[in-house]
């Protein structure tokens, strides 16, 4: 791998090298990703004061995939769906974004996950939901426009 994907024609160990940190980094970004961002004390705030709101959209848009029998969760077609009517959906965040949204989303709100495919869901329950929303923000909007629970405020 380390020889096809890094580029010149340096020896293979400092390839291999150079491979090895990138999916170390990787790596990191993907622990990090398991972490409950909607938990954080002041986004926790930030979602408090919307909940009632929250609550509506989240019913709303439930509903909209008539042919699922679960319509106290939302997948993802339900998900696009509530993104693409507030034109959230764009050049810069497009459908593999919302559902790397929507998954992390998902497996961290998972207690008693046993890592393989017979536990997963692709139905979020109105707290991944929100998990999700934060998400999104968190990916949408940039590094410098504040912290988390000040982006999603004002989102």
């Amino acid at each position: 791998l380390a020889r096809e994907q890094i580029p010149g024609k340096d020896h293979l160990p400092k390839k291999v090298a150079m491979f090895l940190q990138s999916v170390a980094r990787h790596s990191k970004v993907a622990a990090r990703d398991a972490a409950q961002v909607s938990a954080i004390s002041d986004v926790q705030k930030v979602l408090k004061k919307q909940g009632p709101l929250l609550v509506k959209v989240y019913q709303k848009y439930c509903s909209q995939d008539r042919t699922d029998d679960k319509l106290a969760t939302m997948n993802l077609k339900e998900l696009f769906q509530l993104m693409k009517d507030c034109q959230q959906m764009d050049t810069k965040f497009s459908i593999s974004k919302l559902a790397s949204a929507f998954i992390a989303a998902n497996a961290c709100a998972e207690a008693g996950d046993d890592g393989t495919w017979n536990d997963w869901d692709w139905e979020l329950s109105f707290e991944e939901f929100i998990e999700a929303l934060v998400r999104i923000v968190d990916m949408k909007t940039k590094t410098h426009e504040g912290i988390l629970s000040e982006k999603l405020e004002h989102f």
